[in-house]
């Protein structure tokens, strides 16, 4: 029971810190994103990138003129090709995942650069594996072929953003902390890059 109170631990923190928030500025909107995506760590070395997107919502509450707090809840798609002498492959990976980022403004005005920094926690919601040699080819869901995916992924996200007027860009690296397979030791992890763009409706 301890271990599941730490897991939630950074949503009680969301609730108190917007909960303080409620009497600034929040601002609430969808939100839409490429995804480069692929693998990294020691046991990736085959991987390469597969393109995908993002899809969501967000709130952004103001703490302070140049701090915002901002939750997302999105569907993202991650993964990566896979080329390993005549065979090749793609591993399609999606998850319903909650960034909780923070956005420090570095300047004032209608356009305003930005920085964003936060963590972030994925739920995997499918998993697909396709892939050829010769004229053998194959396209299953990964329970079908016994492919262990971790269902529950935590990561961090950082980049640099622009606001202009109520539309939100950002370029994100999306850097993935738990390992992709759930049995063994295989060192390989989520790596993304996002272009991300927003746009808010201000409700206070």
């Amino acid at each position: 029971m301890r271990y599941r109170s730490g897991l939630f631990a950074p949503v009680w923190c969301f609730i108190a810190l917007s909960t303080a928030a409620a009497q600034k500025s929040t601002t609430v909107g969808p939100v839409v994103g490429l995804n480069i995506s692929t693998f990294g760590g020691a046991d990736a070395d085959d991987a390469e990138s597969r393109t995908a997107f993002l899809v969501g919502g967000f709130a952004a509450f103001q703490l302070s003129p140049r701090f915002l707090l901002e939750p997302s809840l999105l569907y993202t798609q991650k993964g990566a090709d896979v080329d390993i002498e005549d065979a090749r492959g793609t591993l399609k990976l999606t998850y319903i995942q909650v960034p909780l980022l923070g956005r420090y403004r570095l300047s004032s005005g209608k356009t305003v650069p930005n920085l964003v920094l936060g963590p972030a926690v994925a739920f995997k919601t499918g998993c697909n594996a396709s892939g050829s040699a010769g004229a053998i080819e194959i396209n299953v869901d990964c329970a079908e072929a016994d492919v262990p995916i971790a269902s529950t992924e935590f990561s961090l996200i950082g980049g640099v953003g622009l606001e202009v007027s109520s539309f939100m860009f950002s370029l994100r690296y999306d850097y993935g902390l738990t390992a992709v397979p759930s049995e063994g030791d295989a060192k390989v992890y989520n790596r993304t890059i996002s272009l991300v763009g927003q746009y808010g409706f201000r409700l206070k």
